[in-house]
């Protein structure tokens, strides 16, 4: 069974811009590729920072700073930039091209983003992951998802005679109900069925069996 990876749905061919880029030329090189966002990298090709279509609604459409709202000095700040280096969002979430696409899909979703860089270990940019790329990854059918969890992901782990394990799907959340014959197995089994592709989420209803060998407390 092999995962979906970053590197299976990321665009290779990514648009950057160097930190000393004017504003202009941003807006222009956005307008150009029809891209959201643009990741700022340094002379190594590392990526120092992004900029997104929100930051350089600061530029057009500064808010007025209030004493009550300090973090409105950062917004501020944006407005009056004129390069890259003062309108990118720094430091950068990024993942990297071996990462599970899911785990892209929850990076996006719990930060709140669009699209995400894709680095090396070491910063250096190799692409760019959306919403939109990983839409082919999580749109299957829930009984398809149902099916390679039973019969490829759990039956790795779970034995017939011992395990009794139903599972559920509804909009991409696998459900797991009922015994397994030992602890551990709550994990694995978790981990193997987020492995599926299409899997958003687990919720793990397992009761297991008391491990006979454990050391009675003492006295």
């Amino acid at each position: 069974m092999r995962r979906c990876r970053v590197k299976d749905v990321m665009t290779h061919d990514v648009v950057a811009i160097g930190a000393v880029t004017p504003y202009s030329e941003v807006l222009k090189a956005m307008a150009a590729h029809g891209v959201g966002a643009l990741p700022v990298i340094d002379e190594r090709l590392r990526v120092i920072g992004i900029i997104t279509e929100s930051d350089l609604l600061f530029e057009e459409h500064p808010a007025p700073v209030s004493p009550d709202e300090p973090w409105r000095r950062h917004e501020h700040a944006k407005a009056e930039a004129t390069t890259a280096m003062g309108l990118m969002t720094s430091p950068v979430i990024a993942v990297t091209e071996e990462a599970p696409a899911a785990r892209a899909a929850r990076v996006l979703s719990e930060y709140g983003i669009n699209q995400v860089p894709v680095t090396e270990p070491d910063g250096t940019l190799v692409g760019i992951v959306a919403r939109s790329d990983l839409l082919r990854v999580f749109l299957r059918p829930d009984q398809e998802i149902h099916d390679e969890v039973t019969r490829e992901a759990l039956a790795h782990v779970l034995r017939q005679d011992s395990d009794e394990v139903t599972v559920t799907v509804c909009d991409g959340v696998v459900g797991l109900h009922g015994r397994v014959r030992a602890a551990g197995l709550v994990p694995v089994a978790v981990r193997l069925a987020l492995s599926v592709e299409g899997v958003v989420d687990v919720v793990a209803e397992l009761d297991y069996e008391p491990d006979d060998t454990a050391s009675p407390p003492p006295g």
